[in-house]
């Protein structure tokens, strides 16, 4: 169960939008578990509605009166409200009509949904953390091109490494190179298939691991410059990532 700060003065209409992919967690019973789904509407300040999740190709069935929890990126902050399914829509599309049922919390970033995976990739480094000060709005593309730096000079400079775990605020990666804290990196992603392929990150964690003469950095990889519909589409991901290595039996 994610745990947080109480935020006294949430607004949900605020925090909302239509088509806003959100997390939604069923805490116990048949369908307990947590699933990626969408806003299709919103009613009034405590009620909005969301497509009903679907599991193994088959919709959830979740009964009236089912508690949960569906887990938000608002304006400013990642929240979690508790939530009552009080009606079902399933004539046309199957949707659910979710009710707030008490105080939403603001959860720190570090408790993004993490997904162990053991992927291997490629990353780069473009510079420290204070060469971002200079700059609003951070992107991979942007920083490169206003350090004047060649991509093509980068595919000389690409390093390997493994992406160890991954949420939709960092990675934990394990790599043979020696990094430093505050390094910026360009780290990719394209194994995501989403319409970006990198993703700025800084060093915010260094450990050294030695194993039989096999000296390996795990390294704590923050990212920047990410908005919403990125981490949202990186959200999607992890959990049909998720669902998938589950049918495989793999966690």
């Amino acid at each position: 169960m994610r745990q947080g700060q109480k935020v006294d003065d949430f607004n949900l209409k605020e925090n909302l939008e239509i088509n806003q992919r959100v997390e939604f967690e069923i805490k116990n019973g048949e369908y307990e578990g947590s699933y990626p789904t969408q806003v299709v509407d919103i009613i009034n300040d405590n009620r909005f509605v969301i497509n009903a999740p679907f599991s193994k190709g088959r919709v959830i069935r979740a009964s009236t009166n089912t508690r949960g929890q569906v887990s938000i990126r608002g304006k400013t902050a990642l929240y979690s409200i508790p939530v009552t399914l009080v009606a079902k829509d399933f004539d046309s599309t199957h949707l659910f009509i979710v009710e707030q049922a008490g105080q939403a919390r603001k959860i720190q970033e570090r408790r993004y949904f993490r997904l162990d995976l053991y992927k291997s990739t490629m990353f780069k480094l473009i510079g420290e953390e204070k060469d971002l000060e200079k700059f609003e709005n951070i992107n991979p593309e942007d920083f490169i091109e206003s350090q004047n730096i060649d991509f093509d000079e980068l595919e000389t400079r690409e390093i390997p490494g493994i992406i160890d775990d991954i949420s939709a605020g960092g990675v934990k990666l394990i790599t043979q190179h020696k990094l430093e804290l505050e390094q910026l990196l360009d780290l990719d992603l394209s194994f995501v298939g989403s319409k970006f392929t990198s993703v700025l990150g800084e060093v915010v964690r260094v450990d050294k691991v030695v194993k039989e003469n096999d000296k390996r950095y795990e390294v704590g990889v923050e990212f920047l410059g990410f908005g919403r519909s990125e981490r949202d589409e990186l959200m999607s991901w992890l959990f049909s990532k998720q669902r998938e290595l589950r049918k495989k039996g793999l966690i």
